[in-house]
């Protein structure tokens, strides 16, 4: 069995991006106590030894040097998805840079006007900072860039960008109909989606020399072929990963533990909610908080496969983050 270990180790964030799926920023920190607890329970089941730290952004945690010190003592290594505003956190990863494999910098365009008209004014020029203090100590980056009716028109500059800073691999995913989105009039159809995704393959083709990526993260894209198809890996029963949120609690994936959700843009009310927590780190027992992952897990991939067969996918739920967030939500 091969699992990531998803770290949350704490929910406040810098900055309040236009198309986040949070829609809250508690003062909660992870303890080192819990962090310790997790990753011997980790190894002890045989799941591996990978991790993602996220967040909120994680190097706002008030002992984030001993976060990355207690990874190491567990022989852990991973990624880290960082704004890169913060450089006190920077460092403390060029200090730990043994441990990492890469780090994913969030930026939504190649120029300060682009991105910071949906990450806030100044954070352009700081994961720019970032990226150069991050490459001058030999650590790898990813870019992670967020495809909304701001940026959508930005591709080919975004290679040109990644090829300039030497960016290791390049990856555009959509933006989810979360309220933030919609609050902000940025949302796109997937047909224009569609459409920047052919532009893309042209782009790629034009530079060879920058790796890209492109997820479309649409269910009826996998149709074509054999199901049940995991298609993220949350949904994958024996690897995937599992999440560690900073009240210990464990979930079935940290887009789950607070993903903006608008009741308005489902046509129908959802009477199959689910709890993606599968226990809790000081609570709960490991062998059960995957059996859990396991049976919910299962009940996911059928309910998807009846749903499909019935017809039931149209819209928003075409989406594979918008389809869990109609199975999992709880209305409060």
């Amino acid at each position: 069995m091969s699992m990531q270990a998803v770290i949350m180790p704490t929910d406040r964030c810098n900055l309040r991006c236009k198309h986040c799926l949070r829609s809250q920023y508690k003062d909660e920190d992870l303890s080192l106590n819990d962090l310790r607890l997790f990753l011997s329970e980790f190894e002890c089941n045989l799941l591996g030894y990978d991790f993602c730290l996220t967040g909120g952004e994680a190097t706002l945690h008030r002992e984030f040097s001993n976060i990355l010190e207690i990874l190491g003592e567990y022989d852990f290594t991973g990624s880290i998805v960082t704004n890169g505003q913060n450089l006190e956190g920077i460092n403390e990863i060029v200090n730990y840079k043994k441990i990492f494999n890469y780090v994913l910098i969030s930026l939504e365009g190649p120029i300060a006007s682009v991105n910071d008209s949906i990450r806030g004014r100044g954070s352009f020029e700081k994961a720019v900072h970032a990226i150069k203090i991050l490459k001058a100590n030999g650590i790898k980056v990813h870019i992670r860039n967020t495809l909304n009716a701001k940026n959508i028109d930005y591709i080919e500059e975004m290679f040109v960008f990644a090829r300039k800073l030497k960016i290791d691999l390049l990856n555009f995913s959509i933006i989810q109909p979360c309220k933030n989105g919609l609050k902000n009039n940025i949302l796109i159809t997937w047909e224009r989606f569609e459409e920047a995704k052919a532009e893309f393959k042209e782009v790629y083709i034009k530079y060879p020399e920058v790796k890209a990526i492109f997820g479309t993260r649409n269910i009826k894209k996998f149709f074509d072929s054999e199901w049940p198809q995991n298609l993220c890996r949350p949904m994958d029963d024996k690897h995937g990963e599992i999440t560690l949120k900073p009240n210990g609690d464990i979930s079935l994936c940290c887009d789950l533990s607070d993903f903006g959700f608008n009741s308005d843009m489902l046509k129908e009310r959802n009477y199959q909610k689910l709890s993606h927590i599968l226990g809790n780190i000081k609570k709960n027992c490991f062998e059960e908080i995957l059996k859990n992952k396991e049976k919910i897990t299962k009940i996911i991939l059928r309910r998807r496969r009846e749903d499909a067969f019935w017809g039931r996918l149209g819209e928003n739920r075409e989406s594979i983050c918008e389809n869990c967030k109609f199975y999992f939500y709880k209305e409060a």
